[in-house]
Formats: structure tokens, sequence, C-alpha cells
């Protein structure tokens, strides 16, 4: 189980997955842990990893690559200590980037290699997703995390044009529901929860 950082949108059912479902290793943000981060910790015995810049981990024949990890200090926003990181097969790869601000995805562009899907940072506001982070990802597919009618008013509307400039197909979670992802050949398919559950 890998964690971006410890905010409730990200990690508050993390506890309850971990009373379901065992797990071997946990992949946690350089930062002071959360509340929802302390229970996740109570339930599970799981190697506790602490993620480093430039690391990788192995899956079966999967990579885990962590392309940023901030080191959060006491007073910064968990935001600010969001990992990145890329998950590659000989399959396809996807971008994952939490939270990440504007500067930890500029600071990550000159270290990353494209990826295939890319989860849009921050639920696509527009203080994420610049341009020279989305040419380095360079995604084909850009899938937004975001409720309906979120009083935020994401994904903002700067976002969208940039992922629509680099060539994205954009799908979102407000108008989709749940987003299963898969990779056949050098194809990516995406299937809708609400309107594909058959593939579910």
């Amino acid at each position: 189980l890998l964690l971006s950082h410890g905010h409730h949108d990200h990690a508050g059912g993390a506890a309850a997955v971990a009373k379901n479902i065992p797990i071997r290793r946990l992949i946690l943000p350089q930062e002071q842990p959360s509340a929802d981060i302390q229970a996740l910790l109570k339930n599970t015995k799981a190697q506790l990893i602490y993620a480093e810049s430039g690391t990788n981990y192995s899956l079966g024949n999967t990579a885990i690559q962590i392309i940023s990890a901030p080191v959060g200090s006491a007073d910064s926003d968990a935001n600010e200590s969001s990992l990145i990181v890329r998950v590659v097969s000989a399959d396809g790869s996807i971008v994952f980037t939490g939270d990440a601000t504007e500067t930890e995805e500029l600071l990550a562009a000159g270290q990353i290699q494209p990826g295939q899907v890319l989860k849009v940072s921050h639920h696509g506001s527009n203080a994420s997703s610049s341009m020279p982070f989305l040419a380095a990802v360079s995604p084909q597919l850009a899938v937004i995390s975001v409720g309906a009618a979120n009083s935020y008013g994401h994904p903002g509307s700067e976002t969208l044009q940039r992922l629509a400039a680099c060539g994205a197909h954009v799908r979102r979670t407000d108008q989709d529901g749940a987003l299963k992802i898969t990779f056949d050949g050098s194809q990516v398919k995406c299937y809708s929860y609400r309107y594909q559950k058959e593939f579910f």
C-alpha cells in the first residue's frame, strides 16, 4: 500500500483497508503522521517504508519508481510532501501525483519519464498540472479524482485547457464514478463504474 500523503481524502479509508486486506509493505511520505495514518499504523504489521526520491521498488514484474518524496516540516501543508510516483510494467505506465503542488511537479519534471496515464494532481486544481510537467509526462489519458459539485470548483478550467493542449483524453470521477484502467497491448482502456459495471 502506497499513500501519497496523510490528508483525509487520500488516507481516510486506509485503516479499513488494512483491517480487511493483508499488507506486506507500506510506503509513506516523509511527514508527520496524520490521524488517519496513525489509525492505519495501528491496524497493520506491514513493513514500514518512508519513501525517498529516486528509490525503486519491485512488485512482481512491476516497478514502483519514487520520483519525488519531499520532506514535510512540522508547519508545512501535507500537499507539499505529496509523493510523485511512476508505476511501470511491460504493459503500461501510470503517474500518481497525490496533491503535489506546481513547485513539486516542476522539480520532478526533469526526473520523470513519460506515463501513459496521469492521475491529475490535487483534483484538477489550477495550482497544479503545469505545462512543463504535462510535457514531461505526456499522458494519453488523464484521470481527475474529484467530487461532484465540490465547493472548490475543481477541476479548474485552466487545468482542463492545459490537459487538452497536451493531447490527453480526460476522464473524471464526478462524471464517470469509479474508473478502472487496463492496458491491452499498447492501448489504454478506461471503464466507468457508472456506465460499464460489467467490467468491474
